[in-house]
């Protein structure tokens, strides 16, 4: 992002950019300048005024504060930093007339479906953004939460809330925040594929609430309503056979667009029945259990009864054990995660099944992997506990390589430290 406090930018057309402008109510506008060509904010091309030649692109922000119906986006980590982007929504909820004098405006995803404690969620995002984002420039004394009715949001819906507040001198203003119900593809419930000239239809099975659903799209073209029914129940659709056999052999994509949000799932279409495997799921209690099951599973595909060597890595945070995910490969090991404060489970399953006289590699400092562990374990049958901390993530990463005996490399991968996707999908290549 280029942050600015101008009202225009100028652009060398052989870069690319993402551009956000904050409006007087910090409210944060954005627009994407590809190579080929400007992707505007939804449905605010007038808003942007450009003058292109041969080599640069002129853009002057304008008019936008005196137009408050606009989508929003998240601008404050809530928790795992699960950030709403308009860009993925739809722009029919709007900011309503007495909610646009507000201080600033943020969203956050719920998920309906789950036991979220959305009370608190919810005051944590208020007390984030009031007292640590700079809306304020005091302390808050007093703020007045939504009742736990208010704060129910149907999957694939939004709605804006006000929340009002006063300052340590007794100011008082008023913060928005929209809940944005999130929809998710219900698995169990829905078709991988549909075999031509065999099955009748395909079932796509969705969390969203039936009348917020808006449009159906495969392989991001609308399908006409006229080649699927729906079902109440969330959403189930039923695709048709006709339409189903006018698609050329393959996997497609499917979108379900609600109000608010949309779930993504693909269908594969096949001239014969696919060969049956095998599919086993691998999940725990938990994710401490779960990685206990992967280790379980891991010592059938080895053949062998116990671990040469077993890596430990903290449950609740991803550098560690994801960097480590290599160190283990290396040694044919498991990737056992622990609870620093009830590590008991962990403990006992290297206990259990850690060869006389093996290997235990600890990642990450005694935050991460609290001293008790190691001393636990240190000496138990002969083992050797070796802990691998830097001073931070990154010098933690370069300590694991080494420890991996890899002192060249042909091939070296490089991602973000600060979020996972990128390195966890490049982890088993």
């Amino acid at each position: 992002y280029t942050c600015l406090d101008t009202d225009t930018v100028v652009i060398d057309k052989n870069q690319e950019y993402v551009v956000e402008f904050v409006d007087y109510y910090r409210v944060r506008h954005e627009f994407t300048y590809r190579i080929n060509g400007i992707i505007p904010y939804p449905d605010y091309e007038d808003t942007f005024d450009i003058v292109e030649d041969d080599d640069q692109i002129s853009i002057t922000f304008s008019n936008i504060r005196d137009t408050m119906e606009i989508p929003l986006r998240l601008d404050v980590a809530i928790d795992t930093g699960d950030y709403l982007d308009y860009r993925t929504t739809r722009t029919e909820w709007t900011i309503s007339e007495d909610i646009s004098e507000t201080v600033g405006q943020f969203g956050i995803k719920i998920d309906p479906t789950e036991d979220e404690d959305i009370a608190s969620i919810v005051e944590k995002a208020v007390q984030t953004n009031i007292i640590g984002s700079g809306y304020s420039n005091v302390s808050v004394k007093d703020y007045d939460l939504p009742s736990a009715e208010e704060l129910e949001v149907e999957p694939g819906r939004a709605k804006t809330l006000k929340i009002h507040y006063t300052g340590d001198q007794e100011d008082v203003s008023d913060i928005a925040i929209t809940l944005v119900g999130v929809v998710k593809i219900v698995d169990e419930a829905t078709d991988d594929y549909f075999v031509m000239d065999q099955d009748e239809s395909a079932t796509i099975k969705c969390t969203g609430v039936l009348d917020a659903l808006k449009e159906v799209y495969m392989d991001d073209e609308i399908v006409d309503p006229s080649n699927y029914t729906l079902e109440s129940g969330s959403t189930i659709i039923n695709f048709k056979k006709e339409y189903l056999e006018s698609l050329s052999e393959g996997r497609h994509a499917v979108k379900l667009q609600y109000e608010a949000t949309s779930c993504e799932t693909s269908l594969n279409i096949l001239s014969e029945e696919p060969t049956t495997g095998t599919i086993e799921r691998l999940a725990g209690a938990g994710r401490i259990d779960t990685s206990i099951k992967a280790a379980d599973a891991l010592k059938e595909i080895y053949g062998v009864d116990k671990f040469d060597t077993i890596v430990m890595a903290n449950a609740w945070n991803f550098p560690d054990a994801l960097t480590g995910s290599y160190l283990a490969a290396c040694y044919g090991a498991p990737m056992l995660l622990t609870d620093g404060g009830d590590p008991a489970a962990s403990i006992n399953y290297v206990k259990e099944n850690l060869s006389e006289g093996g290997q235990v590699y600890i990642l990450g400092g005694n935050a991460a992997v609290p001293e008790i562990v190691a001393a636990r374990l240190e000496g138990y049958n002969g083992m050797e506990v070796k802990r691998l901390a830097g001073a931070s993530r990154y010098e933690t990463n370069l300590m694991i390589l080494e420890a991996a005996g890899c002192d060249e490399y042909n091939t070296l991968l490089i991602a973000s430290g600060s979020t996972a996707a990128d390195s966890l999908s490049a982890s088993s290549t």
